[in-house]
């Protein structure tokens, strides 16, 4: 999904959710993406991504109301979880993901993210 956070800003998050409410705030462009933020942005990182290039896409989906973001670098199995207020990065298998104030009742570990069995 692409979100249109301003008239020259569009981004598409690997993964988003936007919640029921968020929802019924923000309208449809007529290109089928979204007027407005995600209230949470995943992005993935690929070989070819560059720190400042994900922060600077983190800053312009907070800028614009996104409420929480992770970072999911494969290579690394590292997980990196942004709020406005906390940057945490999680590194051991054993670490849990959480979904914050967005996604309440979310966690997970990282060894379900990271391995098939």
């Amino acid at each position: 999904m692409g979100f249109r956070l301003s008239p020259k800003i569009l981004l598409s998050p690997d993964v988003s959710y936007v919640s029921k409410a968020r929802l019924k705030k923000i309208m449809i462009a007529p290109e089928k993406f979204l007027y407005g933020a995600p209230d949470l942005a995943v992005e993935v990182l690929s070989p070819g991504d560059t720190r400042d290039f994900i922060e600077r896409k983190l800053e312009k989906h907070f800028q614009h109301g996104t409420r929480l973001a992770w970072v999911v670098d494969p290579k690394r199995k590292t997980v990196t979880f942004h709020s406005l207020d906390e940057v945490t990065r999680l590194a051991r298998l054993s670490d849990v993901l959480t979904g914050g104030d967005v996604l309440p009742r979310f966690s997970c570990k990282l060894r379900a993210i990271f391995t098939l069995d």
